[in-house]
């Protein structure tokens, strides 16, 4: 799905700032964080600061939620180069792939949707 740029996507947020109001969720574009970003799979959320950070960069975001062992374990076999694996626990859709102003969400680990997206 393709989703609306936020106008503020060319505002960079210093570290400590407040975080601001997103025009989706998760959000496709918008402010976002300066630094250096989380590679791989990661075991802890990802501030949404962070996410449209990645995906300005050219990343995919691939955030999931109450996954079995065997879900999670194909799901983090996507990452890897712009590739990101983290949860989210309160996403409306079990697994939810972003890039820039695109969203696809999944009732579950979709291996081959997913890729597609990438």
């Amino acid at each position: 799905m393709r989703e609306r740029l936020d106008p503020a996507s060319t505002q960079h947020l210093l570290p400590g700032a407040p975080e601001p109001r997103y025009l989706t969720d998760p959000p496709t574009s918008g402010p976002h964080a300066v630094g250096p970003l989380p590679r791989g799979v990661g075991d802890r959320p990802i501030p949404r600061p962070v996410q449209v950070a990645i995906l300005e960069a050219g990343g995919v975001l691939i955030q999931y939620r109450d996954l079995s062992g065997t879900e999670l374990k194909r799901l983090r076999s996507l990452a890897g180069g712009d590739v990101r694996v983290a949860p989210a626990p309160r996403l409306r859709a079990r697994v939810v792939a972003t890039a820039w102003t695109h969203k696809l969400s999944c009732s579950g680990v979709d291996t081959a949707a997913l890729r597609r997206f990438i």
